[in-house]
């Protein structure tokens, strides 16, 4: 990534474009794509550059086909079929495109340009006094990093015990200030 990001800083936007997209195609494991988003989105400071950015990597995962180098692939098949046998729940668990999605409605909804009210579809009400980690990645179609990251801003949560807890009219009060 550190190599990335300093080409990244030295090209014109067109060159940027062309970087990303290429970096992208080269990475076939979801996993690997997700962190180099992730990585990528906290680079990057502006949140219109980081929608249009991550915008063209949803397009991109969309139109084209991540797949190894061919010539690299047929020397090492038998190793390549095995990794992906490995990996084949974790590829069809983690889908980058998914992930974009979920960032972009976020980041639209912060930045003011989402018609969604807190409590509407994209935040849904929950009937519950607590919420788990795992509950507030889900209800807010996040990933863990990007729930993190959350906290580390200000997203109040509660430590009962040794657990974290999340209080969903803090979480809407806190993402509702967010937009303010």
């Amino acid at each position: 990534m550190k190599y990335f990001l300093k080409r990244w800083g030295n090209n014109n936007p067109q060159q940027k474009l062309q970087q990303l997209k290429n970096h992208i195609i080269s990475i076939y494991i979801n996993k690997d794509l997700i962190d180099f988003f992730e990585e990528l989105s906290a680079n990057i400071l502006k949140k219109n550059e980081k929608i249009y950015y991550l915008e063209f990597c949803k397009k991109i995962v969309l139109q084209y086909n991540r797949k190894p180098d061919k010539l690299h692939y047929q020397a090492f098949k038998i190793e390549y079929d095995l990794f992906f046998q490995e990996i084949k729940n974790e590829q069809c668990a983690l889908n980058p495109s998914m992930w974009l999605e979920a960032e972009l409605r976020y980041l639209r909804y912060i930045e003011g340009d989402s018609k969604l009210n807190v409590g509407d579809t994209l935040i849904p009400n929950i009937n519950k006094e607590w919420l788990t980690t795992p509950e507030v990645i889900q209800w807010l179609g996040i990933s863990k990093a990007n729930l993190h990251r959350k906290v580390a801003s200000g997203l109040p949560k509660t430590k009962i015990g040794r657990h974290v807890r999340f209080a969903p009219e803090k979480v809407r009060e806190w993402i509702a200030s967010q937009n303010n």
